[in-house]
């Protein structure tokens, strides 16, 4: 009996309850084991987490220290470029704290700031100086004939638009010529250049402004008169709010003072150096222009000489004169 249960038979029940017994195995060998894994898990899950924090947190600093580093500097050096570009050479790059990559391009684009800001101001004195240089004689100092015609322009619109007189006084240098010839011409320089500072000086007072109401007296003083040399011996001034009676009394002190200065000339009738001088004075009317008025006073200068030199001559007088 001991043998038939060992036969076939009992193999068979004994394998039936291995394979009963295996997953039972199994499962409890399995249920210590699942503590361990969400155990584990849940230490990955955090270790991802705070990885990921971590990464984060380092982009977000590098982030901002590149904005601070490199992207405001470079905006700032930027921003400079173009104003130097547009000419505005007061820009300086010491606005920021660069580092030290960009100190040397920040110290560069300083540098060129101020030579350009130097060579702009070096072009400014320039140009003054040759304007000054086109408005100004090159012997006397004084304005020149560019000049004069300028300052008559703007005088004769004002004079038009206040309905009042400007005028004119043209004045030369009796016999200079002879002058040239017998003394030289540096003394010739050194004549006109004597004549053109007493005309600077001596044009006129606060008492022989044309007539004008008490509280624009103060307007009417010398600084509103212009002395030029108009050419060669010629000088010219100009005599704002001067009627006809006003420009010849300063005439005749211009021409007085002149003589009084008792330079030799030994080649002139009266053995000094004397002037000629004519006179005009107008109120601009519509269709007249300032050149009308220059010649009026160019034609009493030339009736002025045809006298007999050393006068002045109105050109009222040379009116009068045609007519008669």
């Amino acid at each position: 009996m001991s043998g038939g249960s060992g036969g076939p038979a009992g193999a068979a029940g004994r394998r039936e309850l291995a394979l009963s017994i295996r997953p039972r195995l199994l499962i409890l060998a399995l249920v210590p084991i699942a503590p361990l894994v969400f155990a584990v898990l849940a230490e990955m899950l955090t270790g991802t987490t705070a990885f990921g924090i971590l990464v984060a947190i380092v982009l977000l600093g590098i982030w901002c220290g590149g904005e601070k580093l490199f992207v405001e500097p470079i905006g700032s050096l930027t921003r400079m470029a173009q104003r130097l570009a547009n000419g505005e050479f007061s820009a300086r790059a010491n606005e920021l704290s660069w580092t030290g990559e960009f100190m040397p391009l920040a110290a560069a684009l300083e540098d060129m700031a101020g030579r350009f800001a130097g060579r702009e101001q070096q072009l400014r004195e320039s140009n003054l100086q040759l304007r000054e240089l086109a408005y100004q004689d090159a012997l006397t100092g004084i304005p020149n004939r560019r000049a004069f015609n300028a300052q008559l322009a703007a005088a004769w619109d004002l004079a038009r638009a206040l309905a009042e007189p400007v005028a004119v006084l043209i004045i030369d240098v009796d016999y200079f010529k002879r002058f040239n010839d017998r003394y030289g011409h540096v003394q010739g320089d050194v004549c006109l250049k004597k004549i053109s500072e007493l005309l600077i000086g001596a044009t006129r007072s606060q008492a022989d402004t044309w007539a004008t109401p008490p509280s624009f007296r103060k307007y009417a003083t010398r600084a509103s008169d212009f002395t030029a040399r108009y050419g060669g011996e010629e000088f010219a001034v100009l005599l704002r709010r001067a009627d006809l009676e006003t420009a010849c009394k300063v005439a005749e002190r211009l021409r007085e003072r002149i003589e009084k200065l008792k330079i030799t000339h030994e080649n002139s009738p009266r053995g000094l150096i004397t002037i000629s001088v004519g006179a005009a004075s107008a109120v601009p009317a519509a269709g007249e222009s300032a050149q009308e008025l220059l010649q009026w006073a160019d034609d009493a200068l030339y009736e002025a000489k045809r006298r007999g030199r050393n006068t002045v001559v109105a050109n009222s007088q040379v009116l009068w004169a045609e007519a008669s």
